[in-house]
């Protein structure tokens, strides 16, 4: 568990520490949220992902997952840092496009992987707050008794990365997104992402 935790801090504190790189030192104006508030929140979105793994369409599942992926992430804050400097040169129509474009990735993402149900769970193990953020740490609990770790690092009571075993979400974001906008450029980061929205959805292979 140590090992867990430590993997946990060190990735809030990278992303804490990349924010103030990009001149973002206002992100961490607010208070951060009690542990009480960041345990709910992500207990309550939990709710929603059982719900809607319990229903049988992707369009049934988005529904119920709309309004609680938007109350539970903080999508401009994800989409600043995964476009990294391009964000900067965007103007406020274009960021705003972005982060519903990214928003309905989220949401068709969220509602492809938890498609179906056989009694798997979720269990918050802990929560820490420290001086740049809060880490929820849960486990999603399978029927078979597997367990799979999904921790959320929060800032003002929302989500700006999740680390699915161990992984960091936000990194893989920017580290691909960033690719493409090099090789390809920024046009066609807005398709690979319209793309694979689509995909999600099951509209295009």
């Amino acid at each position: 568990m140590t090992n867990h935790r430590t993997i946990l801090f060190t990735a809030l504190l990278f992303c804490a520490g990349y924010l103030s790189s990009m001149g973002a030192q206002d992100v961490w104006a607010e208070e951060p949220p009690t542990e009480v508030a960041a345990k709910t929140l992500i207990e309550v979105f939990h709710a929603h992902l059982v719900d809607a793994m319990q229903t049988d369409s992707q369009q049934q599942r988005e529904e119920i997952l709309r309004v609680p992926i938007e109350s539970t992430f903080d999508l401009r804050k994800i989409s600043s840092v995964s476009l990294g400097r391009t964000w900067r040169k965007l103007d406020e129509a274009q960021r705003s496009a972005f982060t519903e474009l990214l928003g309905e990735l989220v949401l068709a993402t969220y509602a492809d992987r938890f498609d179906s149900y056989s009694g798997q769970f979720f269990e918050t193990e802990a929560v820490a707050v420290l001086k740049s953020g809060v880490v929820v740490e849960t486990w999603l609990v399978k029927n078979d008794g597997d367990r799979v770790s999904l921790n959320y690092l929060l800032r003002d009571n929302k989500v700006f990365n999740v680390l699915a075993e161990g992984v960091s979400d936000l990194s893989l974001r920017r580290a691909d997104y960033n690719s493409i906008i090099k090789t390809q450029g920024y046009d066609s980061l807005l398709e690979h992402l319209a793309k694979k929205v689509l995909q999600a959805r099951g509209t295009i292979d």
